[in-house]
């Protein structure tokens, strides 16, 4: 379908009733357009609306994408709250790049109570600096080289992901984003990503793994819908263990066990997150009494 066509639809959808489907509190007006024909061409109204006719119930917290050890899902779930963990190291059936896959995914999203919170860390390997050699990316390109297969791949995945937290801000979602320090993720626009980040996540921390016990730094920065993100902030402290190394030809190499190692968060990170969560909640059901 080209643009224009995308274009227009988008313009109908936006003031049309279909909308009522999958907006709890926010408004599609909102968007920037291109956001608006991403959710189109995922036949997102026709999900929501199969969804929402088999009387389906909103009784998570908390969905936890990309989620590997699920140490914020742990986290949250202690705290006597409902977090679901999603991640295709658990099974090929939850590949965000696969129709059922994506299904599963936008399922839990649905599932999320307005007021809920969204984290995602989607897998950095090729959007570091480190691997821009291989892979393409520059400020100039994020995209990078489409015909690589695993450039491609990663690029699905964050497209999927933008529609996933467009329906979850719709919804009344907090959504959270983290990358590493030099991911070049943020800046991928074509994929729908940047707009979700400028139009939805004006609020970004920085902060270091290696603060909340994890053996190396590893800055991190971590986009979201709400200033309360800034509590994961702090600052770094010294550490003996790498990531990369000099190679002989005088090019840098990642450590690839320290690199795989870093890609789990640690205990504490995973119970800031939740307490950050479980704030938001607080705060969200109070402001929804006094506005009753």
């Amino acid at each position: 379908m080209c643009i224009a066509a995308l274009w227009a639809l988008s313009e109908v959808w936006k003031g049309s009733p279909a909308w009522r489907a999958i907006m709890v509190r926010r408004s599609a007006a909102a968007l920037p357009v291109g956001l608006l024909a991403l959710l189109l061409s995922y036949g997102i109204y026709e999900k929501v609306q199969r969804w929402e006719a088999q009387g389906h119930q909103q009784d998570l917290d908390a969905v936890e994408l990309f989620s590997g050890e699920k140490a914020v899902t742990n986290a949250v779930n202690r705290l006597g709250a409902t977090c679901a963990g999603f991640d295709k190291v658990y099974s090929d059936e939850q590949d965000i790049t696969t129709k059922p896959g994506f299904d599963i995914a936008l399922e839990l999203i649905l599932r999320v109570r307005d007021g809920g919170s969204v984290w995602a860390g989607p897998e950095c390997k090729t959007w570091i600096w480190v691997a821009r050699s291989g892979t393409g990316r520059s400020l100039f390109n994020p995209t990078g080289h489409k015909h690589v297969a695993r450039v491609q791949n990663a690029n699905l995945i964050v497209q999927a992901l933008s529609v996933l937290f467009v329906v979850a801000w719709l919804r009344g979602a907090y959504l959270f984003l983290e990358q590493p320090g030099s991911s070049l993720l943020p800046r991928c626009f074509e994929m729908g990503i940047g707009h979700v980040i400028r139009a939805l996540m004006p609020y970004k921390a920085r902060t270091f793994l290696g603060s909340y016990g994890a053996d190396t730094a590893k800055p991190i920065d971590v986009w979201c819908t709400s200033p309360k993100v800034r509590k994961l902030q702090r600052k770094m402290r010294s550490h003996s263990k790498k990531l990369f190394k000099v190679n002989k030809n005088g090019g840098v190499d990642g450590i690839h066990d320290a690199l795989k190692a870093s890609q789990a968060y640690p205990r504490a990170f995973g119970i800031a997150v939740a307490q950050v969560f479980q704030e938001l909640a607080e705060e969200d059901a109070m402001t929804r009494v006094f506005n009753t």
